[in-house]
């Protein structure tokens, strides 16, 4: 079995995030792409996120009637800050042997990866699949995996950077949206319209939960 793991805050998730999903899914053959809410983002500071229920209700409202696409809460199972590498090793345990994971992760987070909980431990969990984003370049990806996983060739046909283990990292272009949460929370917060922006059972879910506002 095939399985994407796309995890962030979602705070709130949108159209771009979707679309990088799908595109990847339909890239790489997956089964299905689990969406993974982080409950408790190292990064960001405490009481400044909305809460795990709002996120993770807004994105099953996101995803409802794709069928391929799923949303797990698993986050939430692990004590304080969520990490990758905790949540990767749940995975693990939870799903049969011989199952592939296909961590999704955009390009300007890739570069920040040294930064993360036992980095180098990742590729030993799951292949990464790192889309473009905008402002960066693959040659920035090259130099992480140049100066912190050493050892790796790359297969032009595949489009894939084999590692030294039995993971790989594949690079996708996808459809490049001008839209993040911060973009969204700040409309709501100004009074501006999200239409478009949002699938429409999120926007309607985001107004009667008075999220985002002043």
């Amino acid at each position: 079995m095939r399985i994407g793991i796309f995890g962030g805050a979602f705070d709130p998730i949108h159209y771009g995030h979707l679309r990088v999903a799908e595109e990847v899914y339909e890239s790489l053959a997956l089964e299905k792409v689990f969406f993974l809410p982080t409950a408790a983002p190292p990064h960001k500071t405490v009481g400044r996120i909305t809460s795990f229920a709002h996120r993770i209700k807004m994105v099953q409202l996101a995803i409802d009637g794709v069928d391929h696409f799923v949303v797990s809460d698993i986050e939430k199972e692990i004590p304080g800050h969520s990490y990758s590498i905790e949540t990767l090793r749940r995975l693990h345990a939870a799903f049969e042997p011989g199952t592939g994971f296909y961590f999704i992760i955009g390009l300007d987070a890739f570069v920040e990866l040294p930064t993360w909980k036992e980095y180098r431990q990742l590729p030993s969990y799951a292949n990464f699949v790192v889309v473009d984003r905008p402002g960066y370049s693959k040659a920035e990806l090259e130099a992480v995996l140049d100066q912190y996983f050493p050892g790796y060739t790359y297969d032009d046909n595949r489009k894939e950077y084999l590692l030294t283990g039995q993971y790989s990292v594949f690079y996708r272009k996808t459809t490049l949206f001008g839209i993040s949460s911060t973009a969204v929370r700040r409309a709501v917060a100004e009074g501006h319209s999200i239409r478009f922006l949002a699938p429409p059972a999120v926007e309607k879910y985001i107004y009667q939960e008075r999220l985002y506002a002043k």
